[in-house]
């Protein structure tokens, strides 16, 4: 095996470990535009004691395994979790929405927009297709 072989296939080997991480979590990224957008995440249709529950900057991802019971009650990959999402848009003082959010544990949730007036939240499950997760802002 020559040294650049064996480069690619640890490269593949990486990958692979990477994606099948992803696949088994519910992933939540801030892909809001402005750089000062926060956004706090919590799941509405858990125990106060074992929802998750977080705050994300821009640019940045919080995840959490679909087979934690924390995370997901039933424990079963595609069941529905339900979360609040409270977008702060740091370049507008004061301006902060609420949005609902529903889609399935183990897909990606991504949180996108530059204002209250175009913000998207788009669910992308493991075989890349996607779904609007904003049941109301």
């Amino acid at each position: 095996m020559t040294w650049l072989s064996a480069k690619l296939l640890l490269i593949v080997i990486t990958l692979l470990t990477v994606c099948a991480q992803i696949s088994e979590a519910f992933c939540i990224h801030n892909r809001m535009e402005d750089l000062d957008t926060q956004i706090s995440v919590y799941q509405v249709d858990m125990d106060v004691n074992l929802k998750f529950k977080k705050q994300i900057m821009k640019g940045e991802s919080e995840c959490c395994d679909w087979k934690d019971k924390s995370c997901n009650r039933s424990r079963t990959q595609g069941a529905r979790v339900e979360f609040n999402i409270d977008v702060t848009f740091g370049n507008v003082p004061n301006q902060r929405i609420r949005a609902v959010v529903k889609c399935d544990a183990g897909d990606a949730i991504n949180v996108e927009g530059s204002s209250s007036e175009d913000l998207k939240v788009v669910c992308q499950d493991s075989n890349g297709g996607t779904q609007d997760g904003l049941v109301r802002a």
